[in-house]
């Protein structure tokens, strides 16, 4: 695999501006690559892991902070209890970093139904829909519980967000930001939805053992802060 852009690494420094540039090449490359463009779908490699849980989560968050692209985004190493600080406006964001996606009844992790939908796109080339199996690809309806309602919807996915709370409810260390990622989320639902539910989970897992949790969505206005502590404030 031939590659113009750069794969990111542990104990790498990137920029905004040096990751939209990388990304532009990459883009670039996966389009005329149809293997490596499955592999990214898959974050089937080491590097294409950290891009998409660890630094991609982070530079959206730049964005949601109103960061210019000349901050620093210092990625840590494999037994770092961080996975990246961010330097801006002379102060140092440590986060941790976590993925949250829908959990259906009956299920005790997310991901399955995306890793089933992501291996049917791979193979069939094109997919469309969201929710439990409710993929079509080229016309024909794969897996069941395709008809999920809204009701459905929103509490498989803020399910998801509580499952990531509730898994880093053990103290890091002072001063540690936690980042929730969620996969999906824009596609699935309105901003106006996103911020609800998003709420809605923390209030069911009040975390006090970070000093700021985001939760974020890939989309611009995704995004939710929450001041952790006796005196919790939603932004």
């Amino acid at each position: 695999m031939s590659l113009s852009a750069a794969r990111y690494g542990r104990g790498q420094i990137w920029t905004p501006e040096g990751i939209t540039r990388n990304e532009k090449l990459l883009y670039a490359d996966r389009r005329s690559d149809n293997e490596l463009d499955k592999q990214l779908r898959l974050s089937a490699l080491s590097w294409m892991k950290l891009r998409d849980e660890e630094l991609l989560p982070a530079f959206n968050l730049c964005r949601n902070l109103g960061y210019g692209l000349d901050a620093r985004l210092v990625i840590h190493g494999e037994d770092s209890s961080i996975d990246i600080d961010i330097e801006a406006r002379g102060t140092v964001t440590k986060l941790q970093i976590t993925t949250a996606g829908p959990v259906w009844p009956g299920e005790r992790h997310w991901g399955a139904d995306y890793k089933c939908g992501v291996r049917l796109l791979n193979e069939h080339g094109t997919l469309s829909g969201f929710g439990r199996f409710s993929k079509t690809i080229e016309g024909m309806d794969i897996g069941e519980n395709s008809g999920a309602t809204g009701a459905e919807l929103s509490s498989a996915y803020r399910a998801g967000i509580i499952l990531a709370l509730q898994n880093k409810g053990t103290r890091v260390g002072d001063d540690v930001h936690l980042l929730v990622q969620c996969k999906g989320y824009s596609d699935a639902m309105s901003r106006e939805s996103f911020l609800h539910i998003a709420a809605e989970a923390f209030a069911a897992c009040p975390l006090e053992n970070f000093r700021e949790i985001h939760i974020q969505a890939r989309e611009p206005g995704y995004y939710l802060s929450l001041k952790v502590g006796p005196r919790a404030a939603v932004h």
